[in-house]
């Protein structure tokens, strides 16, 4: 029975070693989603349809691309500093000659860089701009091994991503915009001595419109297509090398943005954005399909630009999860358990602010934000809960070459 026991427990991890949303970040879903970019880290992410630095437009809403001017590039970054909290009665690991525990991932922090340019084409005679960069998309760090009940948990996952796009005005008051992101994904995990670090690539397309309703409010959507990754060789189980495949979903949004108080000078934004676990392989088996919203402020006086944002997003656990994951069937205790230490994404909300100072050099603007989830506890089946908060601080520096941005 214990021999049973332990083999479940192993290919389970193979499945879950290369969850990415438990503890880094703590985005809203699977992917960073503007939220550490240089203005709308500050507004916690709103930015689907008038974003006020260039990352936001290229990762997210490719059609806003139209709305920069001149040549612009930005370098920026954030720490994020998660604490993940697990205590478990023993009911799983005592089957394994693990038992109760309480512990902290002795995880680290992250550093997550960002970058960014833009170029308008109008030189060419073409409405519209390209926009090119580097990001975090996503990654995890839980490291549970000095808890020894816990069996050896842990894992390391990072997904960078690199982005192409455009966007065109196709009217004076319509813009369509695509691009194409090549995501590079290291995975390493599950018990000590059952799995290496191995790396895939994967695809996603994206693609949006943005339409001024009038001139001081401008509606936005957008589409991103899944990320599958498959990797090789991952967990050594029974003297073989076991294949992983999992996908990122594919997500939605909707986006309004005005300017029509304070002279112009007060930005109001919101964003509503759908995640489809239930399209995803081995997502299916532990989410359910989460709703993310999202409210943005900006308030310009002279150079400086003040900035607040608050975030809502479903808890995703699904609370009825079954026995399998993968088709494995591991009993409903053990499924439960996998959720909360493999996939605890419990935080609902997010708070952020931030500042930006334009000509702090000529050309030059300077951002600043940080933010933070309130602490969420989740009960996980009648054996196993979950504390999580998060907090992060960032900023970015932005050179202006030619016209500045639009907006």
């Amino acid at each position: 029975m214990r021999r049973a026991l332990a083999v479940a427990l192993a290919v389970a991890f193979a499945f879950l070693a290369v969850d990415h949303q438990r503890v880094y970040a703590q985005c809203v879903g699977v992917d960073i989603q503007n939220l550490i970019n240089p203005a709308s880290g500050g507004m916690a992410g709103t930015s689907l349809a008038r974003p006020q630095d260039p990352q936001s437009a290229i990762f997210g809403n490719p059609s806003t691309l139209a709305q920069f001017h001149g040549t612009q590039f930005s370098l920026a970054g954030a720490w994020s500093e998660p604490t993940f909290d697990v205590t478990h009665d023993g009911t799983v690991t005592g089957a394994l000659g693990g038992g109760p525990y309480a512990g902290k991932s002795s995880g680290q922090g992250y550093l997550l860089p960002t970058i960014g340019a833009t170029q308008d084409l109008s030189s060419l005679g073409i409405p519209g701009a390209i926009g090119l960069g580097l990001t975090t998309l996503s990654g995890v760090s839980e490291q549970l091994t000095d808890q020894p009940a816990s069996l050896g948990t842990h894992v390391e996952y990072l997904i960078l991503g690199f982005t192409l796009g455009a966007g065109l005005d196709l009217t004076d008051r319509l813009a369509f915009g695509a691009s194409l992101t090549v995501g590079d994904g290291y995975a390493g995990g599950g018990l000590i001595g059952t799995s290496i670090v191995t790396h895939d690539y994967g695809l996603r397309a994206s693609f949006g419109l943005d339409f001024d309703l009038t001139s001081n409010t401008t509606l936005a959507t957008f589409y991103q297509t899944k990320m599958p990754f498959r990797y090789d060789d991952l967990f050594y189980l029974g003297g073989a090398f076991l294949d992983v495949d999992i996908d990122e979903p594919d997500n939605i949004g909707l986006g309004i943005a005005n300017t029509s108080l304070m002279g112009g000078d007060l930005l109001l934004a919101a964003d509503v954005m759908y995640k489809n676990w239930d399209n995803c392989d081995y997502w299916r088996d532990l989410y359910e399909d989460q709703w993310v919203f999202s409210l943005g402020t900006q308030l310009t006086r002279g150079r400086v630009k003040y900035r607040l944002g608050y975030a809502f997003s479903d808890n995703p656990i699904d609370r009825n999860p079954g026995a399998t994951i993968n088709g494995v069937l591991l009993g409903p205790d053990m499924v439960e358990y996998f959720q909360a230490t493999q996939a605890g994404v419990i935080s609902q909300h997010r708070l952020a602010g931030g500042i930006g100072i334009e000509d702090v050099l000529p050309g030059v603007t300077l951002d600043l934000f940080a933010g933070g989830m309130l602490p969420e506890s989740h009960q996980f089946g009648t054996h196993t809960t979950v504390d999580l908060k998060t907090w992060y601080i960032g900023g970015g520096v932005t050179w202006k070459f030619g016209q500045p941005c639009c907006n």
